[in-house]
């Protein structure tokens, strides 16, 4: 028995776009972590279910250490931590809808 190619009918530079305006509106409603920087296309997978995979990745600030504010680590000539994230969105290769968002860890290198 052959498998069957769904192929999509949303255009991969739409989905990419759909997943980057669902992230940056949560970004607007404080529901993800802020300010989202240097925001960039990871990764792009076609899942057999007929859904565009996106990974997007951004940087942002981490809570510098209790002990030290950010004026006093610009004196002492530190740079204010940063945290890359990864987020996986799911979305639907007919409608161009985003189904869902998932975090995905940082790879060890």
């Amino acid at each position: 028995m052959s498998e069957v190619m769904i192929t999509p009918e949303v255009e991969l530079t739409k989905a990419v776009a759909a997943a980057k305006d669902f992230l940056l509106g949560l970004e607007k409603q404080n529901l993800v972590a802020s300010p989202i920087k240097n925001l960039v296309l990871e990764e792009v997978n076609w899942t057999n279910a007929g859904n565009w995979l996106i990974t997007l990745g951004y940087r942002t600030p981490t809570p510098l250490d209790e002990t030290m504010t950010a004026a006093g680590a610009a004196l002492a000539g530190l740079r204010t931590p940063r945290s890359e994230v990864f987020k996986v969105f799911t979305v639907d290769g007919r409608s161009g809808e985003v189904l869902g968002m998932r975090i995905r860890e940082p790879r060890a290198d």
